[in-house]
């Protein structure tokens, strides 16, 4: 109903007036003491939040192209036709622009239909060839839909583009203005004139160095298939070690610093598979080659355990240091929140805002309207605020906030506003009927099921579940 969505639009739109006092911990901190027997207890009961996380030094050996295009050996007779065949395949084709005029006749056309057909083509073009315009006579008698309407203009076409009989009438024509004789394709007969010649574009020099890279890559590539199938068999048959595979292709095992499941190495090993196979259970249980893995384009690796650390609690002298600040920052914060309960239990006993800010330490921000969605305001705030009751008979409310920050922060709300009738047409109030229409369906969904099971007569086995 209007009703409704005029609601939700006045809760939506509705601001607050507010002053806020804030309190900082970390002024506290000379306020707080922490025991060495809270540290104790604390090491002793959250022990898991200080142990180092499990980790592994794996080595690993690497089959890529990269490296094996570092072998290659390159002929002189390869890179000049490298060369050659590159500079022939860069370089442009020739097109040219073509007007036609066309006379359909269809295939297997008798012997009559042909003769009409062609009197009629070789009278077109007599007149053609004594000064008769080519795009009139196109746009009045050409039969092709396509291109009579543009007096028979075909555009720029290079070769493969157009019927191999009506290609070859096109191209053995010398210059523009030139015309040929009736030509015959599966359409119909043709008058075929020349109106443009575009040069093929200059072929681009190719280096000899970018020649020797391209040949190089190729067949780095080739060789990368060929020993991809023996890396695999290598390192799943001999599943204890990494070193006759190794032998076999020529390849360098390497040895990673220490990684954890979070990660910890860079570059290759810093890959999420490499990650996720070091910690595999059959790798780190059984202590048996990885898989192939596959990582990027032409780069295969397979892994083994070289070392592994599992969690290991640190000594108490090591976080000593870290415990007294996590138990001290949360000692301020504790004596912040005490703190505001008793700022709260002045301000309702009447004493002033800014006076009680005083005592206790506070920053007073100064008095303003906050909407419910601020940018750039704390949520908590926003939260506390309008969960807050309106204030009656012209006295502030009082709350507190825990703010993402840490600190504490005391209201005194002293006013609510919101539009009287806001419009129930345009885009805002239809995403809130949207909004509305959808959560009573669901709502309505749910009793509906609901309804089902009450009349349902089920049986629920909760042990196999």
């Amino acid at each position: 109903l209007p009703s409704d969505i005029q609601t939700l639009l006045k809760l939506q739109a509705q601001q607050r007036e507010a002053t806020v006092a804030v309190l900082r911990p970390a002024r506290l901190r000379d306020r707080v003491k922490i025991s060495t027997q809270a540290v104790e207890q604390e090491y002793t009961a959250n022990a898991e939040r200080y142990k180092t996380p499990e980790r592994v030094r794996i080595e690993y050996i690497r089959h890529d192209a990269t490296e094996l295009a570092k072998g290659v050996r390159i002929g002189e007779d390869e890179i000049r036709k490298a060369m050659t065949e590159g500079a022939a395949s860069a370089a442009g084709k020739e097109e040219r622009r073509a007007s036609h005029i066309l006379i359909k006749l269809p295939q297997g056309a008798d012997a009559q239909a042909e003769k009409v057909a062609m009197a009629k083509a070789q009278d077109l073009r007599a007149k053609l060839l004594g000064g008769a315009d080519f795009s009139a006579l196109a746009r009045k008698i050409s039969e092709d839909p396509g291109s009579a309407a543009q007096g028979g203009d075909l555009g720029f076409v290079g070769r493969g583009a157009l019927a191999k009989e009506f290609e070859q009438a096109l191209y053995a024509l010398k210059k523009a203005g030139e015309l040929s004789a009736p030509v015959r394709t599966s359409y119909g007969l043709h008058l075929i004139k020349l109106t443009g010649v575009k040069a093929p574009s200059a072929a681009p020099a190719v280096t000899r160095a970018k020649a020797e890279a391209e040949i190089r890559a190729r067949k780095a590539e080739e060789r990368f298939f060929e020993l991809s199938e023996k890396f695999h068999n290598l390192v799943y048959e001999q599943t204890d070690s990494l070193k006759p595979a190794a032998e076999v292709l020529g390849l360098k095992i390497e040895t990673s610093g220490w990684l954890t499941r979070a990660g910890g190495g860079s570059g290759l090993v810093a890959e999420p598979k490499i990650i996720e196979a070091a910690f595999d259970p059959e790798v780190l249980g059984q202590g048996r080659n990885s898989s192939t893995i596959e990582v990027g384009r032409n780069t295969l690796v397979a892994l083994r355990i070289a070392a592994h650390e599992p969690r290991s609690l640190r000594p108490l002298a090591e976080v000593r240091a870290e415990i007294e600040k996590t138990l001290l920052a949360s000692a301020a914060l504790a004596e912040a929140e005490r703190l505001a309960q008793e700022a709260l239990g002045k301000l309702r006993a009447g004493e002033s805002f800014e006076g009680v800010a005083s005592q206790f330490g506070m920053d007073v921000q100064a008095s303003r309207l906050y909407a419910r969605k601020a940018a750039g305001t704390d949520a908590q705030l926003l939260g506390a605020l309008f969960k807050t009751a309106h204030p009656e008979g012209g006295k502030p409310v009082y709350g507190n906030a825990v703010l993402a920050d840490g600190a504490v922060a005391v209201f005194a709300l002293k006013r609510v506003t919101e539009p009287e009738k806001p419009a129930t047409v345009g885009a805002e109030a239809d995403a809130v009927r949207k909004l509305v229409e959808a959560r009573r369906g669901r709502e309505y969904l749910d009793s509906y099921r609901s309804g089902l099971r009450q009349q349902a007569k089920i049986k629920v086995y909760k042990d196999q579940l």
